[in-house]
C-alpha cells in the first residue's frame, strides 16, 4: 500500500543455477529478485559488508537483475560514470532521492581503480551528495546507512555521530538503518528522523538468536509545506517476526497471537516496541501499531 517502498538488499546475487553460498561468504539465488517485486518494493539498497563477498561480478550482475525486474537501486555501481548519478524516482509528482553508503566490507578491498563501485560512508561526501541531490530537484532525500554493532540493539558512537551530522546539514530528511540484524531505536533529531536498525524482515538467522529474527517495517507519511518543502507528519513502525522452518514473515500488528501473553509473537511485538520507542521517539509522535487481536486472512504475510 505504500506509495514508494524501499528495501534492504543484504546479499549480492549468484548466476542463476549457483553456486550458491550461505555465511559468511553469500551468494545469493538470483530468484529473491522476483520475490522482492512480488512483496512490492520499488527500490532496494545494495550496499552492505558483504557487497564484495562476489567480487565486482557480483555487484554487476544483482544491479543488472534488478534492473531486468524494474527494481530501483542505490548504493553500488558498475561503472564510475553511474556511480556518479543521484537516484531518482518521482512518486505522486515529487522528486525522491535515494543515497546508500556501508562503513566496510569484511576485509575485502574495492579494487584498485574501481573504488567508485561500492559507496563508505563519509559524512561530508553523504552531504555533498545531498546537495547534488536537491540541485537536480530532489524535493525528499532519503539515506540508508548501513553501520553499527552487530547484535546491539542500541546505535554506536558512529551512527550517532553520522546522524546528528546529516541532520545539522537540513539537506536529508530521513535515515534507514541496516547491518545490526536486530531492531534499533528510531529517533527524531532536529527535523530528520532515523531508523538506526530495522532487524531482520526475513533471513536464515538461527532461530534461537531470538532478536535476529524480529525486524519493524516503518512508515513515513510527507507532506508538503506552504514553502514547498517536505515534512514527514505521520512517522510508524509495524513489528514483524521471521521464522526460517518453514520460512515465514509473520505481521505481528495482525497476529492474534501478539496479543496474547506467554506467546513468542506477543514477545517479539512488546519487545520490538519497548525498543523502538527507547530514545524518545513516542514524544515526537511515532507510533508503533497496536495489535489487532485479529489474524491476517492469510495466517501471515510478507
Amino acid at each position: 500500500a505504500a506509495d514508494f517502498a524501499i528495501c534492504h538488499l543484504e546479499t549480492t546475487l549468484a548466476p542463476e543455477g549457483g553456486p550458491y553460498g550461505s555465511y559468511p561468504v553469500f551468494a545469493t539465488p538470483p530468484q529473491i529478485v522476483d520475490a522482492i517485486k512480488k512483496t512490492g518494493y520499488d527500490a532496494c539498497s545494495t550496499v552492505s559488508n558483504h557487497t564484495l563477498d562476489q567480487g565486482i561480478a557480483g555487484v554487476q550482475r544483482t544491479l543488472d537483475d534488478l534492473d531486468a525486474a524494474g527494481i530501483g537501486h542505490a548504493g553500488t555501481a558498475r561503472s564510475q560514470a553511474e556511480s556518479q548519478q543521484i537516484t531518482m524516482y518521482t512518486v505522486k509528482g515529487t522528486r525522491v532521492a535515494h543515497l546508500a553508503y556501508a562503513y566496510g566490507f569484511n576485509g575485502y578491498a574495492r579494487p584498485a581503480g574501481q573504488k567508485w563501485c561500492c559507496n563508505t560512508i563519509d559524512p561530508a561526501r553523504i552531504i555533498s551528495d545531498a546537495r547534488s541531490a536537491r540541485e537536480q530537484g530532489a524535493q525528499i532525500v532519503l539515506v540508508s546507512l548501513h553501520a553499527g554493532d552487530e547484535n546491539v540493539a542500541s546505535p554506536n558512537a558512529q551512527q550517532r555521530q553520522v546522524v546528528a551530522g546529516l541532520a545539522q546539514s537540513g539537506q536529508v530528511d530521513l535515515v534507514l538503518g541496516a547491518h545490526v540484524h536486530v531492531v534499533q531505536p528510531v529517533q527524531k533529531v532536529g527535523q530528520m528522523w532515523v531508523a538506526y536498525g530495522m532487524g531482520n524482515l526475513i533471513s536464515g538467522q538461527y532461530d534461537s538468536w531470538k532478536r535476529n529474527k524480529e525486524g519493524v517495517l516503518v512508515s513515513f507519511t510527507f507532506t508538503e509545506r506552504p514553502d514547498g518543502r517536505f515534512t514527514i507528519t505521520r512517522a510508524a513502525g509495524f513489528p514483524v517476526l521471521n521464522t526460517s522452518a518453514p520460512v515465514r514473515v509473520t505481521d505481528l500488528v495482525t497476529s492474534a497471537s501478539a496479543g496474547t501473553p506467554g506467546t513468542r509473537e506477543h514477545e517479539a511485538y512488546t519487545t520490538t516496541r519497548k525498543t523502538l520507542l527507547s530514545l524518545g521517539a513516542k514524544q515526537d509522535g511515532f507510533v508503533v501499531e497496536p495489535v489487532q487481536g485479529r489474524s491476517h486472512p492469510t495466517g501471515q504475510h510478507p
